[in-house]
């Protein structure tokens, strides 16, 4: 390992947000989930990949606690933590409700908190423009693209203000041309906002354009296998015809096949 890597590698163990910890989970007799360690610092954009059914899903269900594992514990800021106490979770499909416009949706989740509508107002007019909604506030669901219906749910996410965001393949459904733009749009909203972001995906090229850190995943049973730390500056022109780029495409698509 390079000794740029092992002084990340170090700095991220005195600055960890979240610590996963000897996760295990079973569905009746079937073990789906196994030793699964991982501690991901403030500001960190993770991507977790791997084949279907190797418990993605499941362990972003047990760090937002929905889900309970049959052992170990997740800590955020040292303590044990709830859906929508530090945590914001954002799934594939937007679930945008349909009576709501683009304000009532954006807001619910401060409404739920139980802030005033003059504060929610205040705080989507604020954020509006960075999401690119700022025309759209009055719309309904149903007039919206299906990458603007996923920029509402991101604002939904980000406005409650919680520390840690929980993206589970929000844009698995979206053509590509619409996901490429999103993640230019997505990587500009992580910097400004400094979220720690964990996603799964499916997409080995969405998964490094986007993160600091690649975790691999392989399944019978759910385990991690392979972490990459990616280097930015190598990336962020977006370049996947590059030689870092290829070859750790590859790198992955060969762990995935173990």
């Amino acid at each position: 390992m390079k000794l740029k890597e092992l002084l990340k590698k170090e700095e991220q163990k005195n600055n960890n947000l979240i610590k996963i910890k000897n996760i295990n989970f079973n569905f009746y007799d079937e073990k789906i989930l196994s030793e699964i360690n991982l501690n991901i610092s403030s500001g960190e954009f993770v991507s977790v990949i791997g084949p279907s059914g190797c418990g993605k899903s499941t362990l972003l269900n047990i760090i937002a606690g929905i889900t309970k594992p049959k052992t170990g514990e997740i800590l955020v800021e040292g303590k044990m933590v709830n859906l929508g106490d530090k945590i914001s979770y954002m799934q594939q499909k937007d679930l945008l409700l349909p009576w709501r416009n683009v304000t009532g949706n954006a807001g619910l989740g401060l409404e739920i908190k139980g802030f005033s509508q003059s504060y929610i107002q205040d705080k989507i007019s604020l954020y509006s423009k960075d999401f690119g909604l700022e025309k759209y506030l009055d719309y309904m669901p149903h007039e919206l693209s299906g990458g603007l219906r996923q920029r509402v749910a991101f604002l939904r996410s980000v406005i409650v203000d919680n520390p840690v965001m929980l993206l589970d393949e929000p844009l698995g459904s979206l053509d590509a041309i619409t996901k490429s733009t999103l993640h230019e749009w997505l990587m500009k909203v992580f910097r400004k906002f400094s979220k720690t972001i964990i996603m799964v995906t499916h997409d080995i090229d969405e998964a490094i354009l986007l993160a600091n850190r690649v975790v691999v995943m392989a399944t019978n049973p759910g385990r991690i296998i392979k972490e990459y730390l990616i280097d930015r500056q190598l990336v962020d022109n977006r370049d996947i015809t590059s030689n870092y780029f290829i070859q750790l495409k590859k790198d992955i698509i060969k762990d995935l096949s173990i």
